[in-house]
């Protein structure tokens, strides 16, 4: 069909996007502040929360209220993403329809840039950005790049030209009035979700509109955050069953042409060379002064660590707070550890922490985060690579070691070295104090988006975390412990997550959670929990006790190291000798058996995660970065 192209201007079209929610709080939050920062009068944004847990709707409404050009509706059951978006989609009066996953996050100038490339050809009906998470615009995610940095980086380099491509991904999907008009909404056929999107490119093609890809709109997408892996495939292989029986003859020349001659190639493959190491220069700004603040953090390996997890969190909040925060990491990144929850960046790989040093881009501030670690930050500093250098303190590492050794000498000397640091508790302060300098105490960040108590019944289950490979986590002693309790209390379920342990060496009947890959998943462990032991030699903080209480988990820790900057003995918890087995067992089992005093010390938990917030941490960091730099 022959449409004319229209000069109406890209400022008056009214939009309207629509997000389902259900749960993942942590994503919905930034998805929704984003929309909200950068949406102007004539954007219209529609909220269908799909029977999320009371927590989350809470905070939905509250964010919501007051707010003009908004509408709420809040289902009591979930019933899928397909059937939420199609409500939102029936309230929906907008020139441009946006139908937007909640773990997305928008940039400035994006409703613009959409309503200009509708603008400048009335024959596109539907536009989907690049995302690094997506079916057919799915892109690299280039070292060094942040997705604030890369959104600029592809908006400079593609602008409003646009591709056919044949097949739009959900994640982002702007759909013209007409063609809502015309073809209608989503088919609950393909319900909860899945293929939908598919079907619906079809049936709009079909009608003569269509289906491009805008090569300068950038979207960061997560992906993945409602539906868990086994209803993902049955989901994805019904519905693709259902859609090639339906469309097979008409989408088989476009799956070829994806496949064989990908119109997007191009695109994909010059962004596959970008690399913050060797084109640093090429992002430009408008001033020296709107360039934003840049620090590298340098780490030994990428792999299931709660001080590696803490890192990325923090790197999160301060690419969220405008800075070009960027990770050098020794060999390349377990890539699951990158999806533990939602990661803003992408990591460069170096060959050598002596590689990372001599090759490394300037920046303004170097941190080290590991006494491995501090050395190359040195010699960057030194260079003149960096304008300042700081340390992230996490544990006091000459304990990891013998006394004496080599190691321990070298993890030492790194406090005498960096006289600029960052610490978690009192108790490793008053370590690094010995030394000099200036430590600043930031208490960790929890992500209390997800580590929350879902109100939910429980099994009488004890679980803990093992790492065998890590002799301070005492996995032979809390081993012992868990075998005696098999023998003397059938009645207490065990559970066991983490890694390096054998499935054969657990008590029997022990239920082996494994390696949980994810944030979402180690909180919906502890939800079905009573109590948690930790019985590590010391904790520089320890994380799994903190998240615990957050669950509502009454937990049985170790007495020794920064532990009790929020374990109080006999308050919310029960500290413990780490040398005492017996110690630990009947501590266990005191809580199991003694519901007045479970009852109080759970009670007493609730509310001490809001004194650790994770966005409080970004924001007090970000301000010591800028301190170091004055």
């Amino acid at each position: 069909m022959e449409r004319k192209q229209t000069n109406q201007s890209p400022t008056v079209a009214k939009i309207d996007i629509i997000i389902p929610v259900f749960n993942a709080l942590d994503q919905v939050r930034e998805c929704i502040s984003s929309i909200l920062a950068h949406r102007d009068e004539h954007v219209h944004l529609i909220v269908v929360d799909d029977g999320s847990y009371n927590y989350v709707g809470r905070w939905i409404t509250q964010r919501l209220d007051g707010l003009d050009n908004v509408t709420l509706v809040t289902k009591p059951v979930n019933e899928g993403y397909l059937a939420a978006v199609n409500n939102g989609m029936e309230l929906s009066r907008g020139d441009i329809v946006i139908c937007q996953n909640s773990d997305t996050v928008v940039f400035a100038g994006f409703f613009d840039r959409l309503r200009a490339v509708f603008a400048s050809n009335s024959e596109i009906g539907i536009v989907n950005p690049l995302s690094v998470w997506a079916n057919w615009t799915r892109i690299s995610f280039p070292p060094g790049y942040n997705m604030a940095s890369l959104s600029e980086r592809i908006w400079q380099e593609g602008g409003l030209e646009v591709v056919d491509i044949g097949n739009a991904s959900g994640f982002s999907f702007a759909i013209r009035r007409e063609v809502v008009t015309g073809v209608g909404y989503f088919d609950p056929i393909y319900g909860p979700g899945y293929w939908e999107e598919a079907d619906y490119c079809m049936r709009a093609l079909k009608a003569g509109w269509r289906v491009v890809c805008c090569k300068g709109l950038f979207v960061f997408h997560h992906g993945w955050s409602s539906f868990g892996q086994e209803g993902r495939n049955e989901y994805m292989k019904r519905n693709e069953a259902i859609f090639r029986k339906r469309w097979g003859e008409m989408y088989r020349p476009y799956e070829t042409r994806f496949k064989l001659n990908d119109p997007l190639a191009p695109e994909k493959a010059l962004i596959s060379t970008w690399d913050r190491r060797i084109d640093a220069g090429v992002l430009s700004f408008q001033s020296q002064e709107s360039k934003p603040l840049s620090v590298l953090y340098i780490l030994p390996s990428l792999a299931h660590y709660g001080g590696i997890i803490s890192v990325i969190q923090i790197m999160n909040r301060l690419v969220l707070a405008g800075v070009d925060a960027r990770m050098a990491v020794v060999g390349s990144a377990e890539a699951s550890v990158l999806r533990y929850g939602p990661c803003y960046f992408s990591p460069m790989g170096y060959a050598s922490l002596d590689d990372i040093a001599e090759s490394c881009e300037k920046v303004d501030v170097v941190m080290a985060t590991h006494f491995s670690t501090a050395y190359p930050a040195l010699q960057i500093f030194n260079q003149g690579k960096a304008k300042a250098i700081g340390y992230f303190v996490q544990d006091f590492e000459p304990d990891f070691f013998n006394r004496g050794s080599k190691e321990a000498f070298l993890a030492e000397e790194t406090y005498h070295l960096i006289k600029n640091r960052i610490c978690k508790t009192s108790w490793l302060k008053r370590k690094l104090d010995e030394y000099g300098g200036h430590t600043e105490i930031i208490p960790l960040g929890l992500n209390t988006d997800i580590f929350v108590d879902y109100e939910m019944p429980r099994r009488h289950m004890l679980v803990t975390m093992a790492r065998p490979s890590s002799p301070r986590r005492n996995w032979p002693a809390a081993l012992k412990v868990l075998k005696a309790l098999r023998e003397f209390r059938p009645d207490i379920e065990i559970g066991v997550y983490g890694f390096g342990f054998k499935n054969g060496d657990l008590p029997e009947g022990a239920v082996d959670f494994g390696l949980i890959e994810t944030a979402s998943g180690v909180a919906r462990m502890l939800n079905q929990a009573m109590v948690l032991l930790d019985g590590s030699t010391f904790q520089g903080f320890g994380r799994p006790g903190l998240e615990a209480i957050a669950c509502g988990v009454v937990p049985v820790l170790t007495k020794n190291g920064g532990i009790t900057s929020y374990a109080k003995h006999m308050h919310n918890a029960l500290l413990i000798d780490p040398s005492d087995n017996a110690g630990m067992i009947h501590a266990i089992c005191r809580l199991f058996d003694d519901g007045e005093l479970y009852r109080e010390l759970r009670e007493n938990g609730k509310g001490l995660s809001s004194g650790f917030s994770m966005r409080d941490e970004g924001d007090r960091t970000a301000s010591y970065l800028r301190s170091l730099v004055g």
